[in-house]
């Protein structure tokens, strides 16, 4: 056993939710803004090379989802991909429509505490759900390509049976 895990093991380092969900929200909100610069970059200097990896772009919600729910997201988890796919939009958002950095915190706060709340709810169809109701009261301001194609042919009722039915 290393020192690091012996230490550990007598003092074991524990967040409180309230620690965690700020260290959530300010890694998510950083590499959103990270991404922002970069996507600037990109459309002034036209060929701009990062030194990371594909994977590095959704790295943050990715350990995100790690620390909060305890376990790798998964690419059979409809209610992962719905969320990741909000994130990555609220990223694309605040580049493309030049948004101030206010709604970068706004959809942050909000994509967090839906987070949080997956921690309760353990089934995947009642998550994806969740994701689904937040997407249909925010797609003024968000267009998720995933969450549109799921979606396709339904609309949130607004009731709390959480139907969806007719057209987004």
């Amino acid at each position: 056993m290393n020192t690091l895990a012996k230490m550990q093991e007598r003092h074991p380092f524990v967040l409180s939710e309230t620690d965690l969900k700020l260290v959530v929200s300010s890694m998510l909100r950083k590499e959103l803004e990270i991404f922002r610069i970069q996507d600037g970059f990109i459309s002034i200097f036209d060929r701009l090379q990062f030194y990371s990896q594909t994977t590095d772009e959704t790295s943050g919600f990715d350990h995100a989802w790690m620390l909060v729910l305890g376990e790798r997201g998964s690419e059979d988890d409809m209610s992962f991909l719905g969320l990741s796919d909000l994130y990555l939009e609220i990223g694309f958002a605040s580049s493309r429509s030049k948004k101030s950095i206010a709604f970068i915190n706004k959809y942050t706060a909000l994509l967090v505490d839906l987070l949080f709340s997956f921690r309760i709810d353990l089934c995947d169809s009642i998550r994806l759900t969740k994701v689904k109701r937040f997407y249909f009261e925010h797609r003024d301001e968000l267009d998720c390509m995933y969450l549109n194609g799921i979606m396709k042919g339904e609309q949130f009722n607004g009731d709390e049976s959480q139907n969806y039915s007719g057209n987004v």
